[in-house]
């Protein structure tokens, strides 16, 4: 049977007080969008086409500023010992209907995902070797994160890493089984982005932004024309 495990106390009252905190965010967005004096700074490029969407604030108003790690999060080194399961999970956009064809190809290595309850809608079965947690704490979701060998984050967009193209299940084993037996590329690939978080997404990398920012907040034609012309 596929080992899923939810917590289903308080549920309905998550759900009711989720709903209502987005209702309130939403108010309060759309009070100070209509100023017309309230800049906004998102993580990501696919992120401003949904504030302008959703809030209806200029996309002339609009900065990137990407998420840094915090005192929170621990940097480890890419070569330590692991516990022999691959971990994928977020809350999200995760395309977990290409996550579970990989795990029924790749059905001798184990599985970990956590993912949000409510946001958890994959149309196939879930496999014997996979382990669905839901709805953990923080601290649990990265300890699950950090112990794991390999980490697979399936993104519901055309935005890869290694990287394979949405949906593309066969190309993903075919990748996760490489690296899987190979302990020396794997940890070579992982120390690409792993220098690259260490430079680009530091304290004080975000306070370079922000003070940048501050002073004259970059339009959105410009952060996508620095990004390689995405539309």
């Amino acid at each position: 049977m596929p080992r899923c495990r939810w917590r289903n106390s308080g549920l309905g009252l998550y759900c009711w007080s989720l709903r209502c905190h987005n209702l309130l965010r939403r108010f309060v967005y759309h009070c100070a969008i209509a100023t017309g004096r309230m800049w906004a700074t998102v993580s990501s490029l696919p992120l401003c086409d949904q504030y302008v969407e959703s809030f209806g604030i200029s996309a002339a108003r609009i900065s990137i500023l990407h998420d840094a790690w915090g005192p929170s999060h621990t940097v480890l080194p890419a070569d330590r010992a692991d516990e022999g399961y691959a971990f994928s999970g977020g809350d999200t956009a995760r395309d977990w209907d290409t996550v579970l064809p990989v795990a029924h190809a790749c059905s001798d290595v184990p599985f970990r995902i956590v993912a949000r309850r409510a946001n958890w809608h994959p149309t196939g079965d879930v496999p014997p070797n996979v382990n669905v947690r839901a709805d953990t704490s923080p601290g649990e979701f990265f300890s699950i994160a950090s112990r794991a060998r390999l980490v697979i984050l399936p993104l519901n967009s055309n935005v890869s890493d290694l990287l394979v193209p949405m949906g593309g299940a066969e190309e993903m084993a075919s990748v996760l089984r490489c690296y899987w037996t190979d302990h020396n590329l794997r940890i070579k690939i992982a120390m690409v982005p792993e220098s690259h978080v260490l430079e680009h997404f530091s304290p004080d990398a975000y306070a370079r932004q922000v003070a940048a920012w501050s002073v004259v907040p970059a339009p959105l034609w410009m952060c996508k024309a620095l990004a390689g012309g995405h539309k």
